[in-house]
């Protein structure tokens, strides 16, 4: 799967894998979204990521309906608690 990419998408999924401060798991989805636009095969995606086949798939469906919307969690987490 040969993603495109717009020039402004590139540089934000770039600053996504740069920051310090974003949570791994969403720089680690810009970086696959970047090696899929290098035309780069799943199985060496996957080796890169240490994730399975569908991880890349999903994700990358995702961005292509979504675009960088799409790389957005759908499950927030549970709330704050105070003790």
């Amino acid at each position: 799967m040969l993603l495109r990419i717009a020039p402004p998408e590139r540089r934000e999924l770039e600053a996504r894998v740069r920051s310090r401060t974003i949570r791994a798991e969403d720089a680690r989805r810009a970086r696959l979204i970047l090696l899929l636009a290098k035309g780069e095969p799943y199985t060496a995606i996957q080796v890169a990521l240490d994730c399975p086949a569908t991880y890349v798939s999903r994700w990358g469906k995702r961005f292509e309906e979504q675009r960088l919307d799409g790389l957005l969690s759908r499950h927030k987490g549970s709330p704050v608690r105070v003790l």
